[in-house]
Formats: C-alpha cells, sequence, structure tokens
C-alpha cells in the first residue's frame, strides 16, 4: 500500500526528446521509464521518495539480443521538474484557499 510503481510501455527513441546538439536515435532504439513511489518519513515529516529509471534498448536486427544503453536523462529530469512544479502550484492554491475562508 505505501510503495507505488507507474511505467510505461516502450517508447520509440524517435518519439522522445532530443537536444539540439544531438542526432536522433536511430530506428532500432527504444526505451521504458519506471517511476517507483515510496511513502515514508523523516525528522517528523511524512514524504515521498521518487525514483525514476530509464531503460534504453537498441535491436540491431530481428535475430539480435537487445544492447542496454545510457539513458541522457532528459525524461527524467523532465518529469522531477514538473512534479516540483505540481508540487509548488498546489501549495500556493492551498495557501490562497486559507486566506480566502
Amino acid at each position: 500500500m505505501d510503495t507505488g510503481k507507474l511505467e510505461t510501455e516502450f517508447i520509440p527513441a524517435r518519439d522522445g526528446l532530443v537536444l539540439p546538439d544531438q542526432e536522433a536515435p536511430s530506428s532500432g532504439v527504444k526505451f521504458k521509464i519506471t517511476l517507483t513511489l515510496s511513502r515514508g518519513e523523516q525528522e517528523g515529516q511524512s514524504g515521498i521518495r521518487v525514483t525514476i529509471n530509464k531503460n534504453i534498448e537498441r535491436r540491431r536486427d530481428f535475430f539480435s539480443a537487445p544492447e542496454s544503453l545510457d539513458s541522457d536523462q532528459i525524461e527524467e529530469k523532465l518529469i522531477l521538474y514538473r512534479m516540483e512544479r505540481e508540487l509548488i502550484i498546489e501549495k500556493a492554491i492551498q495557501k490562497f484557499s486559507e486566506s480566502n475562508s
């Protein structure tokens, strides 16, 4: 109950984000993003630990086993940024609703 896991299907790397100074990946590259959420407590405050893992695979041909690649960490940073922004917005809305009560 205190641990959650979100996982995407494999996404073609061409549909992901690419930095302006990099080439688009080849058609045999795909990735899957896994988010693991764990509820915990530290110094009397409850919180949620977020772990993001991006598994990238390259398949050279139909018969070969997939080769694991290192992540460029673009999607991971983007997910964390969006989560942080949502928390800031939620706190601002909560503060506004408390001041109007």
